[in-house]
């Protein structure tokens, strides 16, 4: 696997939720906390206007083995 390209470096996206289900956060405040990233998200990409999406697969992140 190789690295994303440096050149969109602002179109990345990280989050706890991303995970196998036995790994995911618990509880009230990581439900909270959820929204505040999801909404942070959303207007950092609006402000960098880069399309926020999620990727499918592993292959969309670092591509094709």
């Amino acid at each position: 696997m190789t690295a994303p390209s440096a050149e969109s470096p602002n179109a990345l996206s990280f989050t706890p939720w991303r995970v196998t289900a036995e790994h995911a956060p618990l509880g009230n405040i990581m439900r909270a906390r959820k929204e505040v990233y999801r909404r942070s998200s959303i207007e950092r990409h609006k402000l960098n206007k880069q399309p926020r999406t999620e990727p499918r697969s592993v292959d969309e992140v670092f591509g094709a083995s």
